[in-house]
């Protein structure tokens, strides 16, 4: 038969050595711990940004409002290139794919609402959206 013993005491040296690695896997937990909160606060900062992007189009929706004047226009426009950096962070930072997806879709949703507005501008005549035009027409012929 085969007998294990098993060893209760452990040098000076031996003790020092394993405190000294219980002391870095407690860093490295603690380490983990707070990039998880930061992780946490940052997904938790876009839900409800998206959250609000979502109200607002819901409102919007109901309101019918669009784009009546090139001031509102130029707004627009930069309101377009905001939410693009936005996605361009959230790529960066988000790295829940299920997180991502909820709130890429939040902000693709009201990219997509904000081009058809600033499309639907484009296409209408400046006589149509009640702003007087300055230019003369000129004839055929």
């Amino acid at each position: 038969m085969i007998e294990e013993t098993i060893k209760l005491e452990m040098t000076e040296e031996e003790a020092r050595a394993r405190a000294a690695e219980m002391d870095r896997m407690i860093e490295a937990m603690r380490q983990a711990n707070e990039y998880i909160a930061r992780r946490q606060q940052e997904t938790a900062q876009l839900q409800a940004e998206t959250r609000a992007i979502i109200a607002r189009m819901k409102e919007q929706q109901h309101v019918g409002l669009r784009i009546k004047n090139d001031q509102e226009f130029q707004a627009m426009l930069k309101r377009i290139s905001y939410f693009q950096q936005q996605m361009a962070k959230l790529r960066e930072v988000e790295t829940n794919l299920k997180n991502y997806k909820l709130s890429a879709g939040g902000y693709l949703a009201e990219l997509d609402r904000m081009n058809l507005e600033v499309r639907e501008y484009l296409w209408a005549h400046p006589s149509e959206l009640g702003v007087e035009v300055h230019n003369e027409t000129v004839s055929a012929g």
